[in-house]
């Protein structure tokens, strides 16, 4: 006799699972610049170094975007969605959603243009809890980690909200998970097993946003200036952390050397460099490759004659 059963046992296991109230999110995109979704092997889930080379990927596509800690996370599911027949008796027809919502106090509002940017997207989720434990989509069975796709057609949703007696300064986050989620894939590593903190801004972060300004250009050297969103100066780069390209001649140029500016020589955040002659008119782009800051270039002119 056929059957139509794809029944699943209900063991549970011998240990509970020891996952908490959520803490942070980090949203990493399905599928990568390469065209194939995005994860991280076993091993390399559980290394710090695996886990900046995403924070600081050069593509967006391939970009852990890691967000504030968060508060007041609130997970909610709805009711399944069900037909009624006019005798009364009721059909499943889908799961109910299931909707996040929280909030990430003393943040900068324009945190909130940032979270919006996610929106329509192809886009999913890791979860660290408060003892900074990892949930991931372990969908192949083997540790891979994958993120949790959400919907891309429900409403991701972030709005500023100003301080009040009773609240300080934050922005709110709402987001629905995607409905094709198995959850027999949910998997955890534990916080013991990592060699970093993942509720920590310096072991996981997101990317500041940077400008650069190119000044006192000479067929033999340059200045330039770096600056975060905020106007504050970047201290610390050296030349491991630029590439010079010369586009008028297509070749590259290997840098001398690099000297930053203190307060007694110029405005901090300021470096002079030091680079083989070049030719009058020529164009050279600058990039800026430096962890925990966006990649950008600027681009140096060398005066005619």
């Amino acid at each position: 006799m056929s059957t139509c059963s794809d029944y699943k046992n209900t063991g549970v296991g011998k240990c509970p699972l020891d996952f908490t109230a959520i803490r942070r999110i980090m949203f990493l995109p399905i599928i990568g610049s390469d065209g194939t979704e995005n994860s991280l092997s076993a091993a390399d889930a559980l290394l710090k170094a695996s886990w900046q080379d995403l924070c600081d990927a050069d593509n967006q596509l391939d970009r852990l975007y890691v967000l504030p800690n968060a508060e007041n996370v609130t997970p909610e599911t709805t009711e399944p969605q069900a037909w009624a027949s006019e005798r009364g008796a009721n059909y499943f027809l889908s799961d109910g959603a299931i909707t996040f919502t929280m909030l990430f106090p003393f943040v900068k509002l324009r945190l909130r243009e940032a979270l919006n940017s996610f929106r329509n997207k192809e886009i999913g989720i890791l979860i660290a809890d408060q003892s900074g434990n990892i949930a991931f989509n372990d969908k192949d069975g083997d540790g891979t980690m994958y993120p949790f796709p959400l919907d891309a057609d429900a409403m991701l949703n972030s709005k500023p909200m100003f301080p009040t007696n009773a609240m300080p300064v934050h922005v709110d986050l709402t987001f629905q998970l995607d409905r094709s989620i198995d959850f027999s894939d949910f998997a955890m590593i534990k916080r013991d097993d990592l060699d970093f903190n993942p509720l920590s801004r310096v072991d996981l972060y997101g990317l500041d946003d940077v400008t650069i300004t190119v000044s006192d250009v000479t067929t033999t050297g340059f200045k330039f200036a770096v600056e975060d969103v905020d106007g504050n100066p970047v201290e610390g780069i050296v030349s491991a952390d630029l590439a010079l390209y010369n586009t008028t001649t297509s070749a590259a140029i290997v840098i001398t050397s690099v000297t930053e500016q203190t307060a007694l020589t110029g405005a901090v955040g300021t470096y002079a460099v030091v680079m083989p002659a070049q030719s009058n008119d020529d164009v050279a782009t600058l990039s800026l490759s430096l962890a925990g800051y966006s990649k950008e270039t600027a681009t140096v002119t060398v005066p005619g004659a």
